[in-house]
């Protein structure tokens, strides 16, 4: 688990003004493009109920909270929450298949006995 701080620099910085706005426009790429949500009416008033702008820089930039409050609209937490596990990348799964193929914890066996190691030494008991 990881501290999100979303108004931290994005990592696209050129494209938004802070990582909530990164985060909730690559969610919104993700939903158009293969998402599959469930049928929950708070999710969807959350997700439906942020809207965004451009500022003065050109960068993309979400509603912020207490304009939602001023329109009568609660915080989106839900919609917070799902947009913030776009905060850090991941690794394309061929990669993480290749990883894991070679990783040196796949190849660990704890049962393994060393044949360096004598085989009267008992590291818990001392001469």
């Amino acid at each position: 688990m990881l501290d999100v701080n979303s108004s931290a620099t994005p990592l696209e910085a050129g494209k938004y003004l802070n990582l909530r706005a990164e985060c909730w426009d690559k969610m919104r790429k993700w939903i158009r493009d293969r998402a599959q949500l469930p049928n929950r009416e708070d999710l969807a008033n959350d997700l439906c109920g942020l809207t965004y702008k451009f500022n003065h820089r050109n960068l993309l930039q979400m509603e912020g909270k207490d304009d939602l409050k001023k329109r009568g609209l609660p915080s989106p937490d839900i919609g917070d929450a799902l947009a913030l596990t776009f905060a850090m990348p991941i690794a394309p799964k061929e990669l993480r298949d290749m990883q894991r193929r070679n990783s040196v914890a796949a190849d660990y066996d704890p049962l393994y006995r060393s044949n360096k190691v004598a085989p009267d030494y008992n590291p818990l008991w001392s001469r």
